[in-house]
């Protein structure tokens, strides 16, 4: 009995999943746009913050002294 089976999946089982991926993958995201805003940016600025210092004390002490 074919209408006794229940493996097939009906169209609103098919947009619920498709649904759920799509939350998944915004939220996905979210995560890492958050890592990017409160990891990454403050280490690539604290590197390039302490080169540029350096580069322009080296500047400013040859010129001053």
């Amino acid at each position: 009995m074919l209408s006794d089976y229940d493996g097939y999946e009906t169209d609103s089982d098919y947009s619920q999943s498709v649904l759920s991926a799509q939350e998944q993958w915004e939220e996905s995201v979210q995560q890492i746009t958050g890592l990017v805003n409160m990891i990454i940016f403050p280490l690539i600025g604290k590197l390039l913050g302490r080169r540029f210092s350096k580069v322009l004390w080296a500047r400013f002490a040859n010129w001053y002294f």
